[in-house]
């Protein structure tokens, strides 16, 4: 698409799309796209065949737009084809009200990929029929970062979310998530983790 009124700086090895919309609707939600270090960006949106992309070892960072119906598997695919993505980008068609095992199970999914991931962003104005964090980033162990969790009201369950999370290592605040009934194992074996989470005022379960 046309980027030209757009504030992104991406290399030549830049890979897939980004329209002027796109990109202007995350800058203004304040992402930095910025990639002056050569660090190449593929974009996959939900319309996009990702049997078209070839595989490359130069991109870093990767901006998927998921569904109820496919979230596990396409990031799963992104991952096997960039061996080197280590930034994930979220955001939906508003279909989505559960996040279960992002990365799935054993080698399904994204299992057999998830330890390349350092950070994953959520994009502001998505996300708000997410009820259900179980084990959505569990046994990452590369993970260090994760930016805007959809965390709200709405959310009842959290068991898992964390849990082997070996590098995490940032300030969470789950107060607002004031209906959720079970935070069972959310941080387990978070063992890099040297700060106290924040959580609800009616917390239950054993983290």
């Amino acid at each position: 698409g046309n980027v030209e009124n757009a504030t992104l700086t991406l290399s030549d090895t830049c890979i897939g799309y980004l329209t002027s919309e796109d990109v202007i609707s995350l800058q203004e939600k304040g992402w930095n796209l910025n990639s002056e270090d050569g660090l190449a960006l593929v974009s996959v949106p939900q319309d996009l065949n990702i049997s078209t992309l070839t595989s490359s070892e130069t991109v870093k960072m990767a901006c998927i737009e998921l569904t109820k119906s496919n979230y596990t598997s396409r990031i799963g695919n992104v991952l096997a084809l960039y061996p080197n993505c280590n930034h994930l980008i979220f955001y939906e068609d508003g279909s989505i009200t559960k996040f279960e095992n992002l990365f799935g199970l054993g080698n399904n999914g994204g299992g057999a990929y998830r330890s390349q991931v350092e950070k994953i962003s959520f994009a502001e104005e998505y996300f708000k029929n997410v009820n259900t964090l179980n084990g959505s980033f569990s046994y990452c162990n590369g993970l260090k970062t994760v930016e805007n969790i959809p965390l709200s009201s709405k959310v009842t369950y959290l068991g898992s979310m964390f849990m082997g999370c070996t590098s995490l290592n940032q300030p969470i605040d789950l107060s607002t998530c004031v209906n959720c009934t079970n935070l069972s194992q959310t941080f387990r074996d978070c063992t890099s983790l040297t700060y106290t989470p924040i959580l609800p005022s009616n917390c239950n379960g054993n983290m």
